[in-house]
């Protein structure tokens, strides 16, 4: 393998060349630098217009050029005698450094060096020359400076009075660093990359990745890799807090040669690798052994490889077969020896769940809590991601949205921590404004609503209350006085009078069957929720084994399906701004209501894999029978003599459930028997119904309605059988004219 490339060699001609013409036999790499100057200003490659753009960008920002560097090299070093072409030169102990410094990192790189690794190199120690000649360039531009203020020159001609060295070397390191993405050849063979992504390259290719914020943690990651009997890290934290963005943080720090990163992290390459590509297609036995053994011994040969598992916890399941070693078992000796790097990240659960369990391998790691970020911290973070999705969407947004699109992603985004829900939450309003207003140069508060609107299907009208109270009065007839007392729980809500770490409020609905109650949490959903897509039924008929709460929170340990969110969890998790409906919630049994109070106190409930989910976007909805003659939970009739409807409901409420549980509930709201009036005025909206579907026009006479009411059983099913009864009658009634006009 070359270790200089062509131009590298051509350029130390070039040095050798200008080094004679000043009467110099050794080239030192101020003499190297001015010779890179004329190779790039000279050079028609394109494969060098970047460099060439980037070089004197840089010269100009500092007023630098090849005359002024040349004059502060010969005001060091000029003896005026030049020697001829074929005389010998020698390389400056600065130079063999260099040389030195470049083959060590061709060897771990496996790779040629080029132009642009030579002039990092130049940039790496302020003990060489170049440094020296710099310095003298800065102060001959002051000498400059001063002799045109004493000449009376005027303010607006007079010169540069000198620059920072040390900003220059900053802005040659970080410039000429993106050049250098580094690869290992061995990493890159057909048989592994698959296997594996370099981070650094995807990080230099992804321009519009700017991580930021997170300076603690960043700094916590580079003392866990830096140690001496344990230099391999772990980050743990909640999903959504950052933990792959600090990996990402430190490839750019790499790439960029940061000088606030430690020294012995800055040759590194970091690798990704990819366990769930190394299980797939293993088929036969030892086939996933042999994919991982490939990389680690390829890895442990190389001093300058840091690989990258994430979710770390899956290298204790992952294995080809049945029978077969797992990664944590194949790679637990490489980390006792100390042969390998590695960077792990897990969340908090899957940490104690797996790795923690595992001594031989989580003690060969430095854990580093990744936490979720405070207010004021991820409100830093999307300030500086502002001005990225600005450039990105070519639209701009005021920075006093930040806190409002903060606050909507707690109140709305139930599941994912900051600063992702946030970050997710600002770049999507953008995503919006550039869908749905291509023409707006400006992001708005409203795009931000409708986005949300849009992600987690829900209602943020201000009108909400409003329409939900116009559809209850139309649709839920005769219960004027208990739907006051629903809607003064919706307005609760939507002024935010309720406990942060509840649901948003629990209610009982009693009442008769077939009264609304039921049907009143339906139209909750729709109309105030935003869809009828945001109701979670829960059949109280499915509760009545003391087995069922298995059917809500998931399988006990040894079960089918332990570990696995449950059905109802898995739907509050997915919509967590929902109505939940316990529907005739008396039939459930006893553990049922023990495991609901968790969730009606703290406003989460937890699966028993240990997963928790929120309830405290939601609207909690029981209804029951119990006092209209059902039956309470000694199995007998209850319905107390002598006293209204209302009255005997709570008295067979608080006879059926615990007072721990009805204690929780916000309010037991009862649901009137249907009277006379009501039943009427059902069946002609029924009858109307039917009439135009139909478009045929019936009477019924008072005979008829009596009749209807009575096969209805409106006492003791209310309306829930009337529908079904009218449409039957209208049919009657059309059979019986076509047959009186002959039709049939």
């Amino acid at each position: 393998m070359k270790v200089l490339s062509a131009d590298i060699n051509k350029i130390l001609d070039e040095a050798s060349m200008i080094s004679l013409n000043k009467g110099i036999t050794t080239i030192d790499t101020a003499i190297v630098f001015l010779a890179i100057i004329n190779f790039v200003s000279n050079i028609k490659d394109k494969k060098y217009a970047d460099l060439k753009f980037d070089l004197f960008n840089l010269l100009e920002k500092y007023k630098l050029n090849y005359v002024l560097i040349d004059k502060a090299y010969n005001s060091i070093h000029y003896n005026n005698e030049k020697l001829p072409f074929d005389t010998d030169t020698t390389l400056a102990d600065d130079m063999l450094n260099v040389i030195d410094e470049l083959k060590k990192k061709a060897n771990e790189d496996e790779n040629t060096m080029e132009v642009t690794d030579l002039i990092t190199c130049l940039f790496i120690n302020k003990d060489y020359e170049l440094f020296n000649v710099l310095d003298k360039c800065n102060l001959i531009m002051q000498h400059e400076y001063e002799q045109a203020v004493l000449n009376n020159t005027p303010a607006n001609q007079l010169p540069v009075n000198g620059f920072d060295v040390l900003a220059l070397y900053n802005d040659f390191t970080s410039s000429m660093a993106k050049y250098s993405i580094r690869e290992i050849k061995s990493l890159e063979d057909d048989k592994l990359k698959k296997y594996l992504t370099n981070i650094n390259k995807y990080v230099s290719k992804h321009k519009e990745m700017h991580p930021v914020g997170m300076q603690q943690e960043f700094l916590a990651l580079q003392i866990a890799l830096s140690g001496r009997t344990k230099k391999s890290a772990v980050l743990v934290g909640p999903a959504g807090t950052g933990k792959t963005t600090l990996v990402h943080m430190l490839a750019l720090a790499i790439n960029n040669q940061s000088k606030d990163l430690a020294v012995d992290l800055r040759n590194k390459v970091i690798y990704e690798m990819h366990i769930d590509a190394l299980v797939a297609g293993s088929q036969f036995r030892g086939q996933f052994e042999q994919r991982i053994l490939n990389i680690l011994d390829t890895v442990s040969k190389l001093d300058n490889v840091i690989l990258f598992i994430d979710e770390m916890h899956t290298l204790t399941r992952s294995g080809g077969n049945e029978g077969d070693l797992t990664a944590a078992n194949i790679i637990k000796p490489y980390l006792s020896r100390g042969d390998i790097q590695v960077i792990g990240a897990t969340t908090n659960d899957e940490f104690n769940e797996y790795l923690e369990k595992d001594k031989a391998i989580s003690r060969r790691f430095v854990k580093v809590l990744v936490e979720e970020p405070t207010k004021e911290e991820t409100m830093t973070i999307m300030r500086e991601t502002l001005a990225i999705n600005e450039e990105f969407f070519a639209k701009v947004m005021h920075e006093e949205l930040i806190e409002k699109i903060y606050d909507l992603s707690l109140q709305y985004n139930m599941h994912s921590a900051n600063p992702d829900k946030a970050l997710t939450m600002l770049e999507s309003a953008f995503a919006y404004s550039k869908v749905c207003k291509e023409n707006d140069k400006e992001v708005k508060i409203d795009d931000v609503i409708d986005s949300i609107k849009v992600q987690f299907n829900i209602n943020m009208s201000d009108t909400k209350v409003l329409d939900t109270k116009k559809e209850l009065e139309e649709n839920v007839l005769g219960q004027k006085e208990t739907l006051k007392d629903v809607l003064n729980y919706l307005n609760m809500i939507e002024y935010n009078i309720v406990d942060p770490e509840k649901p948003k409020c629990s209610l009982l609905f009693a009442g008769p069957s077939g009264t609304g109650k039921t049907f009143t949490a339906k139209l909750i959903a729709k109309n105030f929720t935003g869809s009828d897509k945001n109701l979670v039924v829960v059949e109280g008929s499915q509760l009545q084994q003391e087995t069922a709460v298995n059917y809500l929170f998931g399988s006990d340990p040894g079960y089918v399906g332990f570990k696995q969110t449950s059905d109802f969890l898995a739907k509050v998790k997915q919509n967590p701004n929902c109505v939940v409906l316990f529907d005739e919630i008396e039939k459930a049994h006893s553990s049922v209501f023990k495991a609901l109070l968790n969730i009606l106190d703290e406003g989460y409930a937890a699966d028993k894999g240990g997963n928790r989910v929120s309830f405290r976007n939601a609207i909690i909805i029981f209804t029951t029978n119990l006092g209209f003659g059902t039956t309470n939970k000694k199995g007998t009739a209850f319905m107390s003599l002598g006293k209204g409807d209302n009255e005997s409901a709570i008295d067979a409420i608080n006879n059926h459930f615990s007072p721990e549980f009805l204690g929780r509930i916000d309010k037991i709201i009862v649901f009137n028997r249907l009277d006379d009036k009501v039943t009427d005025a059902l069946i002609k909206r029924y009858k109307e119904k039917y009439e135009k579907l139909s478009g045929r026009i019936c009477k019924f006479s008072k005979t008829d309605l009596a009749k209807i009411k009575e096969e209805a059983n409106i006492h003791d099913f209310g309306a829930r059988n009337l529908d079904h009864v009218v449409k039957l009658a209208v049919l009657k009634k059309v059979l019986q004219e076509d047959e009186k006009n002959g039709r049939n």
